[in-house]
């Protein structure tokens, strides 16, 4: 099934290339290992209602900053590694402040979208599903709305690439390009999201088993996940807007 092929084609872009993958989000790396050297013996934990007064909201706003920032590059560099072969060679990808800030406008420009169809699909299915009742309506509520939103942000997030190449790529004709694409995309959808349960499931196991060995999966987890997720968007824009073969 090409949704399935979709998946499997963006892992593979991550684990043949592990080495140039690791090279290349080497600035979210960095910045994830700073705030961990930083505030890893801290307890930066608090409640919300009653924060603690010396709770160090500048630092963590500025990594904030800094942890967007080097998602950014990191996409923007990885989509033109993959499309364009673009590759320095160094350990620290080329930093594109104008393609970086043209993902950033069209990220959320996406954000926005999603989060007004996130308005439409919530209230519709809220209705639908007040006839089942209980936490049955609601479990059934969450996993058609999240299902519906993933669905429309892969549908139009060949923008994202577009915008990293300095391609111009409207949000309609993006969601013209994928319309052949929509069954497959679905699919994607639904076993990204069951492949990432299950691996979540797998990491919170060794929680109360070793806590070296649950942070250290942790760690590729949350690796894992963003690079193929930025390979899924790749890939979707390779076979859809460039007309590549898998």
């Amino acid at each position: 099934m090409l949704g399935l092929r979709v998946l499997l084609h963006s892992v593979k872009l991550v684990f043949l290339n592990w080495q140039t993958a690791l090279r290349i989000s080497s600035p979210i790396i960095a910045v994830g290992l700073a705030f961990a050297v930083l505030f890893g013996s801290s307890d930066v934990s608090f409640d919300f209602e009653n924060p603690p007064s010396d709770f160090p909201w500048g630092a963590v706003t500025l990594f904030g900053i800094a942890y967007v920032v080097a998602g950014l590059w990191v996409a923007v560099a990885w989509h033109r590694y993959v499309l364009l072969e673009e590759d320095s060679g160094s350990i620290v990808p080329r930093f594109r402040g104008n393609r970086i800030g043209a993902y950033l406008l069209q990220g959320i420009l996406l954000s926005l979208i999603v989060i007004l169809a996130a308005v439409v699909v919530g209230t519709v299915s809220g209705l639908i599903f007040t006839l089942v009742g209980g936490m049955a309506g609601v479990f059934l509520t969450t996993l058609v709305v999240t299902g519906v939103l993933l669905w429309i942000f892969y549908r139009l997030s060949p923008t994202l690439p577009a915008a990293a190449l300095g391609e111009a790529l409207s949000i309609g004709n993006a969601w013209r390009k994928t319309s052949a694409y929509s069954g497959a995309i679905l699919i994607m959808v639904i076993a990204m999201s069951v492949l990432s349960s299950l691996f979540g499931s797998i990491v919170e196991s060794f929680a109360g088993v070793s806590s070296l060995i649950y942070v250290l999966l942790s760690v590729v987890q949350t690796w894992v996940s963003l690079m193929v997720g930025i390979s899924v968007l790749t890939t979707i824009y390779g076979i859809a807007v460039e007309y590549r073969e898998l």
